[in-house]
């Protein structure tokens, strides 16, 4: 039992740590099919105070959008509100949806659940991720702890590879996803597959009987989240639908084991009938991502049969139906589109190679948005102008450098010069090209991005006066000083819950972890926080801050800056005001 008087006083890295024992216990339960062990841990912690406490932060302090959430009145911004939230927050089986919808608010808030709600999906899935995590198939990756965008391409980009070296070489690919995910599907079979706790199941029925998982508003943030913006490559699930997700994830298990074994029960084809069982398996790869999947197979034929096994296999499960506006069967060496990427297998100099590039609708998607934000901030100083695009054309250019990037950057980098060119020349009207040019795009500068030094004269450059006196400087870089690297795919069915602390913090440095910033402070501080002393983990959420605070000295120098949990930081920033 943790004992506190207010909300700041809670130890939030004992309460985590004490929450993530109890998950390995379950992670390692369910490994071992011990499900009377696994329902008695489920129980101990949707009970829980420390889930509790954990669930209600998640929704409040880390939520982005929890200014805007207003729902029925409520915010829950204050500590005391905070704490009355954990004080009243039970799986009992309700919602407070319904009640959101006969009030009389705006036509974009009647499909959100409410705060209350969305504590029960965190305190829920706290008990059932790990459970799940130790059943789920290797090659699905959709909003699941320790795996990502890149992971699902980098396993299509493994199943497609010419490992035999043939000079013609070549796949078929089924590229779809599925409709409406909750509209229609079977409430039934969806608690039958959880197989959980009474009072867990009558929370879940609750929620897909109120429509709370079936919300319309996923569709444009999750395609605004993978091909415009990417604000990280290990994407997690909305606030407002957090158990969605996840829910999805646990209708679709099953479909890559089975898609498998019917392709063993096919009629071999040729060379095929030489084929081992396992051979006949792993010559078709199924990989998902949430809702959208892929399957490959060197057969045009198996992959138009499977099109039709997955649906038999969706209508006598869950109801689920694919997507046919978005269904298509292509050759690899035609490419296909999956999660803002081109995936495509070229043929040259008798060699077959597999290509990943940003997609064409990806580019579009970020040089529009760039555009945009230039014409609606007209009257924005350039100072405040690049705070806003640096973040959002850092995060685009992270989000694709394990592909194919260098010409797409240039390209787009190009792009943005012309509409920056536009933005300058249009509101200052007054003095010549050259005087204006040297203003906002000073030559003889040297800049200094990812630890390398570059000389541009064409930088957009722009400077301030700070609060202290001192001249603020801030500049735009180019996407081509952020080099192409490698990603790894994560290992088979690894999981976070499995207690291999050492390879999930690589992971975590490795990929987890943007920008060469945030990775020196990582190596400085040898990976731990230096406001709680404890080690940081790939769930955690980590931010950068200064040690003396900007309100008294302006120093943005290595020296001044550290690595804290957002807890940490937000504690921090309490007792500095």
């Amino acid at each position: 039992m943790i004992v506190f008087y207010t909300w700041e006083e809670v130890q939030w890295h004992k309460v985590e740590r004490r929450i993530l024992r109890y998950q390995q216990r379950i992670y390692k339960a369910s490994l071992k099919n011990n499900i009377s062990l696994v329902k008695v841990l489920q129980k101990i912690i949707i009970n829980s105070l420390d889930a509790k406490l954990l669930s209600v932060r998640k929704v409040t302090s880390f939520n982005i959008e929890k200014k805007t959430s207003l729902i029925n009145g409520k915010t829950y911004i204050t500590s005391e509100q905070k704490i009355r939230l954990v004080e009243k927050l039970r799986v009992d089986g309700k919602t407070e949806f319904h009640l959101s919808k006969k009030k009389s608010f705006a036509k974009n808030l009647l499909d959100r659940p409410t705060i209350s709600d969305r504590a029960k999906q965190a305190l829920v899935l706290f008990a059932l991720e790990p459970e799940w995590e130790a059943r789920f198939e290797a090659n699905s990756f959709g909003f699941r702890p320790g795996r990502s965008c890149h992971d699902a391409i980098e396993a299509i980009y493994l199943s497609l590879a010419n490992t035999n070296q043939k000079p013609i070489y070549y796949k078929y690919v089924l590229n779809t996803n599925i409709k409406d995910c909750f509209e229609n599907v079977d409430h039934k079979f969806v608690l039958s597959k959880l197989n959980t706790l009474p009072e867990i199941k009558s929370q879940v029925f609750a929620w897909l009987n109120a429509g709370i998982l079936g919300t319309r508003e996923i569709p444009t943030f999750y395609s605004n989240f993978i091909s415009a913006i990417p604000r990280h490559a290990h994407m997690k699930a909305p606030q407002e639908v957090i158990m969605r997700f996840f829910l999805i994830n646990v209708v679709l298990h099953g479909l890559e084991t089975d898609l498998k074994n019917w392709v063993c029960s096919k009629i071999p084809i040729g060379a095929s009938k030489k084929m081992s069982r396992r051979d006949k398996m792993k010559s078709l790869a199924c990989v998902r991502y949430g809702s959208d999947f892929i399957i490959i197979h060197k057969s045009k034929t198996i992959v138009h049969e499977s099109k039709v096994f997955i649906k038999n296999w969706l209508n006598s499960t869950s109801k689920f139906q694919l997507n046919s506006n978005k269904t298509q069967i292509v050759c690899s060496s035609n490419g296909f589109d999956f999660l803002g990427f081109k995936i495509i297998s070229l043929q040259r100099d008798n060699k077959t190679k597999i290509k990943i590039y940003p997609s064409k609708k990806s580019v579009l998607k970020i040089t529009a948005n760039v555009g945009d934000i230039a014409r609606k901030n007209r009257s924005l100083s350039a100072y405040d102008l690049i705070k806003i695009l640096r973040p959002i054309v850092i995060g685009w250019a992270n989000y694709y450098k394990y592909c194919e990037c260098k010409k797409v950057f240039g390209k787009i980098d190009s792009n943005i010069w012309q509409i920056l060119q536009s933005w300058v020349f249009r509101r200052d009207r007054l003095h010549g090209r050259y005087k204006i040019k040297e203003k906002y795009f000073p030559s003889g500068r040297i800049y200094k991005f990812d630890n390398r030094i570059y000389y541009d004269n064409w930088v957009f450059f722009a400077k301030r006066q700070g609060k202290n006196g001192k001249m603020e400087e801030i500049w735009l870089p180019r996407m081509q000083w952020i080099k192409k690297e490698k990603f790894v795919k994560v290992k088979g069915n690894l999981s976070i819950y499995d207690r291999n602390f050492d390879y999930w913090i690589l992971r975590f440095f490795k990929y987890g972890i943007s920008g060469s910033l945030k990775k020196s402070l990582f190596k400085r501080q040898k990976g731990r926080c230096t406001w709680c002393k404890n080690s940081f983990y790939p769930t955690d959420f980590i931010e950068i801050d200064h040690i003396i605070p900007n309100k008294e000295q302006r120093n943005d120098s290595f020296d001044n800056l550290q690595l804290l949990h957002k807890h940490c930081h937000l504690k921090k920033t309490q007792l500095e005001k």
